[in-house]
């Protein structure tokens, strides 16, 4: 497409009043193009999603774009890597984060070479921003100094539910950072930590807070330095077969409990009715969803119990119960173990 073909398209923008994607990835349209394409964005007011990956925009016109996302209002996805714009371009886009925007939630950043500088500019934008829910700055070279930026801004930050930094050089202390700023946190459901440097000493305090942190849900540690026997290992081992989440599906009180494994479930989740839980069945292979039993009686609780353990690659072993449960019982089961939470935990020893 090139230069030429943003120029019309961003002609287009101006007029057009119905169009919300636009996926221009990997079409060298380099800073010209950007320069048409921020004019329009600055006056378009239906584009939900842009896509701008691999097309050679520098500094300059990372400049331009954050600048039409002053004015924009309607933006909620940007989709910016593989640019190569480096800290300079990052700190634009940066100051738009912590100024007027409130429309954008989900901002990919990746493979941009972004460092200390970069990571420092996005944690001022991020204690400041109270509207994006995704960054993404996979592949970059924030390393440790960059990772103690960041969770800065995790501790205070009460908006963003998914942050991403594999691959980013960071180390043990980084880790340690990002696992102390989680005891502060309570609203980020995801963090990608995988292709990094993490060792057992990361690993251990990244699953000493997930015992206190009851938000994240998702950690990524694929190929990192984790020993699989070691104490690292063990503890993440741990926080998955002890812990488990109270999820509710919808108005009917149907809930899912989904834990970690026990022999005894009944005793587990709920010692005076225990005997009520009755297993269903055991099983080895790992479901692509946990299904939900649906109660004849909208007084009733539909319960499936499954405990799931994804350890090096490999499922581990499962049990499952389902049992349907009158309301009160289901109240008290409710009580019991609320703030309990499951843990997927995705860990990969490097090969």
């Amino acid at each position: 497409m090139g230069t030429e073909g943003a120029r019309h398209i961003a002609r287009m923008l101006h007029t057009n009043t119905s169009l919300q994607t636009v996926d221009l990835a990997s079409n060298a349209i380099e800073d010209e193009g950007a320069t048409a394409l921020a004019h329009a964005i600055a006056s378009n007011h239906t584009l939900v999603k842009l896509e701008l990956q691999r097309n050679g925009i520098s500094a300059e016109g990372a400049r331009l774009i954050a600048g039409a996302l002053e004015r924009n209002t309607s933006l909620q996805y940007l989709g910016f890597a593989f640019n190569g714009f480096g800290d300079s371009g990052v700190q634009h886009i940066a100051t738009v984060i912590a100024g007027v925007n409130t429309t954008l939630k989900q901002l990919d950043l990746g493979f941009n070479g972004v460092c200390l500088d970069g990571a420092r500019a996005l944690s001022h934008g991020l204690r400041h921003n109270h509207w994006l829910e995704t960054l993404e700055l996979g592949y970059n070279g924030i390393t440790d100094a960059g990772a103690c930026e960041l969770a800065k801004a995790v501790r205070c930050n009460t908006v963003l539910t998914a942050l991403g930094v594999p691959s980013n050089g960071i180390s043990n202390q980084g880790a340690a950072e990002l696992a102390s700023a989680l005891r502060e946190n309570n609203t980020l459901i995801q963090m990608g930590l995988s292709a990094n440097n993490i060792g057992d000493e990361g690993a251990k305090h990244l699953a000493c807070v997930l015992n206190i942190n009851l938000a994240l849900e998702t950690l990524y540690l694929e190929e990192n330095d984790v020993v699989e026997d070691g104490e690292g290992a063990q503890a993440l081992k741990h926080v998955l077969s002890n812990t488990f989440r109270v999820r509710e599906l919808d108005d009917s009180l149907q809930l899912a409990f989904c834990m970690g494994m026990h022999s005894r479930l009944g005793e587990v989740l709920f010692p005076a009715e225990g005997p009520r839980l009755q297993r269903a069945q055991s099983c080895t292979a790992r479901p692509a969803q946990p299904s939900v039993v649906w109660p004849s009686s909208p007084r009733c609780v539909g319960f499936v119990v499954c405990g799931v353990l994804t350890w090096a690659g490999v499922p581990g072993e499962q049990r499952s119960a389902v049992q349907l449960l009158d309301d009160n019982s289901a109240q008290e089961v409710i009580k019991h173990c609320h703030q309990r939470i499951r843990r997927d935990i995705q860990f990969y020893p490097r090969s």
